[in-house]
């Protein structure tokens, strides 16, 4: 049997996609049969693109807003950062990864 799933999905924490809300792609995803997302919103620390992703202290509220939302469907979610890697902000990302 074929599952759906969907592994990057970006919701509006990343100014990309500043009106996709998580809610929303739950319940698209419910109509279209997907069983499972992984919320990758992206997570810029520094370098021309910082204003895009994710603030460091929106992370807890991020990872809150999918927890409430797996309350209210069956399919799977998954909580992931998109995280863009710069060397001279590695230990930087290893305590928000390790937190």
């Amino acid at each position: 049997m074929l599952k759906l799933i969907d592994y990057h999905v970006h919701e509006s924490h990343s100014r990309d996609t500043i009106n996709a809300k998580i809610i929303n792609y739950v319940g698209e995803a419910e109509k279209k049969g997907i069983v499972e997302i992984a919320f990758t919103t992206h997570l810029i620390l520094t370098g021309p693109d910082v204003n895009v992703g994710i603030k460091i202290s929106e992370i807890q509220e991020y990872i809150n807003q999918i927890f409430l939302a797996q309350e209210t469907t069956k399919v799977k979610l998954l909580t992931g950062l998109e995280i863009d890697y710069f060397p001279e902000e590695e230990r930087t990302i290893e305590k928000i990864v390790d937190e």
